[in-house]
């Protein structure tokens, strides 16, 4: 493999035309404007808003019947299965949640960690991750160290060097938000003490990357509101060992017992950790959108498809004179420095024009290719950037 690449390195596309086609008569949202911002939303597939809207009218007109705990238990249990049929694990090892955010909160908190004990993070990671550490360090007194995100040739290193004997975690993105660049998540596993917990945010990966449990990662999350193109509200955490963390959230469904609960153990599945799962929107809408996402495209075809695309609009921009040095990333995430224009203007620019990106921060933004993108749009963001950038 080559180190400085993800995973995956072919620039040829798995989906032909009349899979793109396909794929995008079922993505409504795709269709009024170039869509390129699955990382921070991905368009809902008809099969979720169809699940969505079955959820919403029998809240509506019903709100309660009978069988609402049966209605519950099921809608949970399909969350479940595509959560785990995503991330390769058990269901069991499962536990459901509203965001990545929230998985990561799980995860922390649930090393029960003392004043004193270590962190490591890295300087590319999301406000999701360094808020949650932040809280740590202030309420606790542990001790975080951020390490420098360097190529993958490097990365190891780099945060093997800011380990130390009190680290009790090193908390990462598989994906970096900022530039898209991959963490070369078995090396570091295979590099780490055994006893240091590895602890990945999937939230740019999960649904666009497949998930290899064999990277010996602990706790991986899942954003179900981007890359697997669920409804907001929806998401996962994937553990390891379910039983080697703490419950860090009480809610009726964790316990054994009902009749003796402040008595009663706490299940040994990905359940204990989940808060209150009872709206069966985001439950059926997520299980529905990833359950398209595997059947009808495939983690493995989308991956490809969006590296192809990357490759095309890298090759567009560096023709149009845009300095390689400013692109970062060469798979579903391209990010572009720009220093001489607000970030949040060229984005309002483009989005007039019909293209849909992300601002990140003041001189950048970031186009996130899925799936649904075709050839011709990757071209009109091309020449939308070449034109608002002079």
């Amino acid at each position: 493999m080559n180190p400085h690449h993800s995973p995956a390195t072919t620039s040829a596309s798995m989906l032909g035309d009349d899979d793109l086609a396909r794929i995008r008569e079922q993505l409504p949202a795709i269709h009024p404007r170039a869509y390129l911002n699955a990382g921070t939303l991905g368009p809902l597939p008809q099969a979720a808003i169809d699940a969505i809207r079955e959820e919403r009218a029998y809240d509506a007109e019903l709100r309660q019947t009978i069988d609402l705990w049966d209605r519950l238990t099921q809608r949970q249990d399909d969350a479940r299965s595509a959560a785990s049929e995503l991330g390769g694990v058990p269901v069991e090892h499962v536990a459901l949640m509203h965001s990545t955010h929230e998985g990561l909160n799980t995860a922390l908190w649930g090393l029960d960690l003392q004043a004193g004990d270590h962190v490591v993070t890295t300087d590319e990671e999301h406000p999701g991750l360094l808020v949650p550490l932040r809280n740590l360090r202030a309420r606790v007194g542990i001790e975080v160290d951020v390490a420098p995100w360097v190529d993958a040739d490097g990365f190891v290193d780099s945060v093997l060097a800011a380990v130390t004997e009190r680290t009790r975690a090193v908390a990462i993105s598989h994906v970096s938000w900022a530039t898209g660049r991959f963490a070369p998540l078995g090396a570091l596993r295979e590099a780490l003490p055994a006893d240091v917990r590895l602890v990945v945010d999937g939230a740019q990966s999960a649904g666009i990357v497949p998930i290899d449990p064999s990277d010996g990662w602990d706790a991986y999350t899942i954003s179900g509101q981007k890359w697997p193109c669920g409804p907001n509200g929806s998401g996962a955490l994937l553990l390891r060992d379910p039983e080697a963390w703490q419950p860090t959230f009480g809610a009726y469904m964790q316990v054994t017992d009902h009749e003796s609960i402040l008595d009663s153990d706490v299940v040994t599945t990905g359940r204990r950790f989940e808060q209150s799962q009872e709206s069966l929107v985001p439950l059926a809408g997520f299980a529905a959108a990833v359950r398209w996402l595997l059947d009808e495209v495939g983690v493995e075809r989308a991956a490809a498809h969006a590296r192809a695309l990357n490759a095309r609009a890298r090759a567009g921009l560096e023709g149009a004179g845009i300095d390689p040095a400013r692109l970062h990333g060469d798979a579903h995430l391209l990010t572009l420095d720009t220093p001489d224009h607000d970030a949040n203007e060229v984005s309002a620019t483009l989005y007039h024009d019909g293209v849909l990106i992300r601002p990140l921060g003041e001189n950048r933004i970031r186009a996130s290719f899925g799936c649904w993108n075709t050839p011709d749009e990757v071209d009109r963001l091309v020449a939308a950037l070449a034109a608002a950038l002079g």
